[in-house]
């Protein structure tokens, strides 16, 4: 939300404040890939196998048909190993095949 004059600090121009508006967007972006799209993506798919759903589709299909809701689609092979780890140690699953996608348990 951009920010009325009033609210800027006296000792700070308005070219400063928008930079570091940028800047904070710029991180909420990074932060948004690297920490909330691996979560959605393993929640999903965990909630996908345990309720039998999984389709004989590839993971990049579905990594599509889940990120379509959000407006920033970082590359799938980016964070491919964080939604592996997070299936591994969240939801005890492990990725066998990528296409078609088989995922199975790796304990019980």
């Amino acid at each position: 939300m951009p920010k009325i004059i009033s609210e800027i600090p006296k000792n700070r121009s308005l070219k400063e404040v928008i930079k570091k508006d940028f800047e904070l967007e710029q991180d909420f972006e990074n932060y948004f890939c690297k920490y909330i799209v691996p979560e959605v993506v393993s929640y999903r798919l965990a909630n996908f196998y345990y309720r039998n759903c999984l389709e004989n589709i590839s993971l990049k299909r579905y990594y599509v048909s889940i990120t379509n809701i959000f407006n920033i689609f970082p590359d799938l092979d980016d964070i491919k190993n964080l939604i592996k780890e997070i299936l591994e140690l969240k939801y005890n699953l492990t990725i066998k095949t990528e296409d078609p996608l088989i995922i199975n348990t790796w304990r019980s």
